[in-house]
């Protein structure tokens, strides 16, 4: 903001040497066509969309993994719920990892 400070804008007008340069600019068109045309402009073509292709949803039963979990408690007799979420970091837990 000290640097910032140290700045100011140019309060001089234009050399009319370099002022007879700019070229005259004309309006043919009126507030209503103007704002017509800047809405045309800002419209969007198409509507956004949100692609949801990256985000995969497996699909887990709910039956397959009760009789998998039980399968898990009968094997170890009594567990913790870490050992019997240890195989779920895919969202299944594994058949294979069931020892019975």
């Amino acid at each position: 903001m000290a640097a910032a400070a140290k700045r100011f804008p140019r309060r001089v007008p234009l050399e009319p040497r370099f002022a007879e340069l700019l070229p005259e600019v004309l309006f043919a068109i009126g507030p209503q066509e103007f704002a017509a045309l800047a809405a045309r402009a800002l419209t969007p073509k198409a509507p956004p969309v949100v692609s949801t292709e990256h985000i995969h949803a497996a699909f887990v039963s709910i039956r397959e993994q009760a009789v998998l979990m039980a399968g898990r408690l009968r094997a170890l007799g009594k567990a913790s719920f870490r050992q019997l979420s240890a195989g779920a970091s895919s969202g299944r837990i594994s058949p294979r990892k069931i020892a019975l």
